[in-house]
């Protein structure tokens, strides 16, 4: 694997699964994985500081810039959920999936990044494994970050791939042009029936070893869609009638702590708020372990 020079960490997952990162993982690092079988080596996704080499394909659990570095350099196969395809595919279908106008975005994306078509990337099947040879990788589509994004399951480690499910106490992250905030509740539902014994995300939380954990950790992140719900109604309440008007004040990011396009992700969030049906809000923790 390549690093940029930075010192890595691995951590074994299980017999066949491993996770790498540098430093950190929070935006614009991360920490992919690499599955080894008897007939093949995959990676799931690539980050800025972690580069997978010495494997067979990438594994994208969806489009994002921080989860492709290096891949079309690589000439490995790469295989994606048919949804995020075209964002893969060409700079056009990125920029319109994502709908950043701000030049600094397109900047990051193109100078630190590195931000190449991956012109023949190919489509996954969700549900449908994928068999490196006594280990298979499971592909399980969980939308709404992305329409394509998606998590993966390793057996027989028990190992589940979150993505960008991050378990992160800042909560989901639904701010593109192509993102949905009805999928991402959807999807946090669907993974908490998902069984394993391990869970990691690509950012922030890293791995989560027991259902219990990981259901306490699920419960705490998904949260924040609720938290984000009722900044909205407080906000309508004091007289700001539309999204324009309440970007900047607090919804999704704390003053001074945005990057320079987040008011567009923000903005975005908060439409999505004011159409949603408060009824299908994810229930406050305590309120889930009483269920």
């Amino acid at each position: 694997m390549t690093s940029g020079g930075r010192s890595l960490d691995i951590v074994r997952l299980g017999p066949h699964v491993e996770q790498w990162h540098a430093d950190h993982r929070a935006y614009p690092s991360g920490a992919p994985l690499v599955v080894t079988g008897r007939e093949g080596r995959m990676a799931i996704d690539s980050s800025l500081d972690v580069v997978p080499t010495d494997h067979d394909g990438f594994l994208l659990s969806h489009f994002h810039e921080d989860h492709v570095v290096g891949v079309a350099a690589s000439g490995l196969p790469v295989l994606v959920h048919a949804d995020d395809l075209s964002a893969v595919r060409s700079w056009q279908g990125f920029a319109d999936a994502s709908g950043y106008t701000d030049p600094a975005w397109h900047e990051l994306v193109t100078t630190q990044f590195s931000w190449r078509a991956m012109t023949r990337a190919e489509t996954l099947t969700p549900g449908r494994p994928i068999d490196l040879g006594g280990v298979t990788v499971t592909p399980v589509h969980l939308p709404g970050h992305t329409p394509g994004h998606c998590g993966f399951l390793v057996e027989p480690d028990h190992v589940l791939y979150l993505g960008d499910i991050d378990l992160s106490s800042f909560g989901p992250y639904y701010g593109d042009a192509t993102a949905s905030l009805v999928d991402t509740i959807a999807s946090l539902r669907a993974v908490r029936e998902i069984d394993a014994q391990v869970y990691t995300t690509f950012h922030h939380r890293g791995h989560v070893v027991g259902r219990a954990a990981f259901e306490t950790a699920l419960d705490r992140h998904a949260v924040m869609i609720r938290a984000r719900h009722e900044r909205v109604q407080a906000l309508l309440d004091a007289g700001h009638l539309d999204a324009d008007d309440m970007t900047g004040r607090g919804v999704v990011y704390r003053p001074g702590t945005r990057p320079p396009w987040g008011l567009e992700g923000e903005r975005r969030m908060i439409e999505l708020h004011l159409s949603h049906d408060p009824s299908d809000l994810p229930a406050p923790p305590h309120e889930q372990d009483d269920a």
